[in-house]
């Protein structure tokens, strides 16, 4: 049995409970007859049945899970944005596995947040990478969502706590307060977190109007390290566009799974590769830039192993910097994918907002494009960054004059799946990439608080709300 409360518990993987009955009351009947001194063991039951029982002994040496909710599932939400934050510790040598259930919807929980203020509690814990934390949407109506996990490899999902949500119907008629939505624009707006169940991607149809002939020539990079199971789907999404002008370099870092088989297999007119031990990704993008057949190419781009473009997305990139010799850099919306390509979300920006960027990195790196001139003058990437290559690449490229440009049109897919870098890695070494990149900007360290209050920030999330909600939330009744 598992035991859920708001308030910090140790459950049993197995729980036990003390035996009630004198050892003399037993029924003679009984199918276990102990004869001599009972063990001391106030635990023991001399009348249990391995075979008959309908529950199970607990070793003394099992594992015990702590558990906790700091947020836990609402009963009720207005908007359908629900926050699950909590931390769980296993004594063993496993760390337990979290997912929720919502019907037959599965929805991954994050493990392994830095919590010292946990350690700090409980001084016999081995380390503070216990932190737990999902952000989902719940469309209205009344849904049942079950709290999971699996504490040792292999076995049962348990439910540890289940919680019945009814969710508002919001309309025309009646919309999200503005108030709501304010609070909750950080946490859930342009994130990628599951919005609805995953489905077939609904791709957009491009209005190409121009000849390929007269189109800028396109390099991809796409770096790679044991992720041979997408790559597939990055081939083909470049293939899937028009191949004239058009090559795609894959730098692997020597993969030891099935990468080195299926490049060896994949076949694309457009595809050339190499494997060689690299010094992290933005190395090897590097490297690949370099090593890339068409090294004279106007316009460049990279995107990683499990992300794919959007169906003849590069034609439409190349069309839109042939017609816009005043742009220097563009990026696209982005839509979020699960591990098997079904959608699971979708970024809609608004125009580009150099202060925006200098804040924080919304633009998706798998829509990208450049040209030429801006990767010369800048050196490439910095090998430096393990998270936040990207960003700087772009700060650097705003800061140097490069004209910046936001096309409204979903070219890129961004994949969710297990083998990505950890959330523990993300909270470390990410952030203080990002603390790094805002010291070198503003001169000076940017505290969270200044983020959040950031009205920069608010104002651009807002018109990305409003882009896809028009008819949801009036923000003339709150901000005038």
């Amino acid at each position: 049995a598992i035991i859920a409360l708001k308030i910090p518990v140790v459950i049993d993987a197995a729980t036990r409970c003390k035996l009630t009955k004198e050892l003399s009351n037993i029924p003679s009947k009984s199918t276990t007859t102990w004869k001599g001194t009972p063990p001391v063991d106030p635990f023991w039951n001399p009348a249990f049945s391995r075979e008959n029982a309908d529950y199970r002994l607990s070793c003394d040496d099992s594992p015990s899970l702590h558990f906790h909710y700091d947020s836990a599932i609402p009963h009720r939400s207005i908007d359908g944005r629900i926050v699950v934050t909590g931390w769980s510790y296993l004594i063993g040598e496993f760390s337990p596995k979290f997912r929720l259930k919502i019907g037959e919807w599965i929805v991954s929980v994050p493990y392994g947040e830095s919590r010292p203020d946990v350690v700090l509690d409980n001084p016999n814990f081995t380390h503070d990478r216990c932190g737990f934390s999902a952000k989902f949407e719940l469309s209205p109506g009344s849904h049942q969502v079950e709290m999971q996990l699996c504490a040792t490899p292999g076995s049962d999902w348990l439910t540890v706590s289940r919680q019945q949500v009814e969710v508002t119907s919001i309309s025309a008629s009646h919309p999200i307060p503005p108030a709501l939505i304010d609070s909750r624009l950080l946490a859930f707006q342009l994130s990628i977190h599951p919005r609805h169940q995953p489905q077939p991607i609904k791709f957009p149809q491009f209005h190409i109007q121009s000849n390929p002939v007269d189109w800028p020539s396109l390099a991809i990079v796409t770096p790679n390290f044991n992720q041979g199971r997408f790559l597939a789907d990055v081939v083909q999404s470049v293939r899937n566009s028009s191949p004239v002008g058009v090559t795609h370099f894959i730098q692997d870092g020597k993969s030891t799974d099935e990468s080195i088989t299926r490049l060896r297999e994949l076949k694309s007119p457009q595809l050339s590769w190499i494997t060689e031990d690299d010094d992290g990704q933005a190395d090897a993008i590097n490297r690949g830039f370099a090593q890339c057949p068409d090294n004279e190419s106007e316009i460049m781009a990279w995107i990683n192993a499990d992300d794919f473009y959007v169906p003849h997305a590069l034609d439409l990139v190349r069309e839109y910097f042939a017609t816009h010799s005043d742009v220097d850099l563009i990026y696209g919306n982005r839509i979020v994918v699960d591990e098997h390509g079904l959608e699971i979300n979708r970024w809609t920006l608004p125009g580009h907002n150099s202060e925006v960027l200098k804040l924080n990195d919304f633009i998706p790196q798998e829509t990208l494009f450049w040209r030429r001139k801006v990767w010369n003058e800048l050196g490439g990437l910095n090998p430096q960054f393990q998270f936040a290559m990207d960003w700087d690449f772009l700060l650097r490229a705003q800061e140097a004059g490069a004209r910046i440009a936001h096309v409204p049109e979903f070219l890129g897919c961004f994949r969710i799946h297990s083998q990505q870098k950890t959330s523990a890695q993300i909270q470390s070494i990410g952030q203080q990439e990002i603390d790094n990149l805002r010291l070198r900007t503003f001169g000076r360290d940017i505290t969270p608080t200044e983020i959040t209050e950031s009205t920069t920030l608010h104002r651009f999330l807002q018109e990305s709300f409003e882009l896809e909600h028009p008819h949801l939330v009036n923000w003339d009744a709150q901000y005038g």
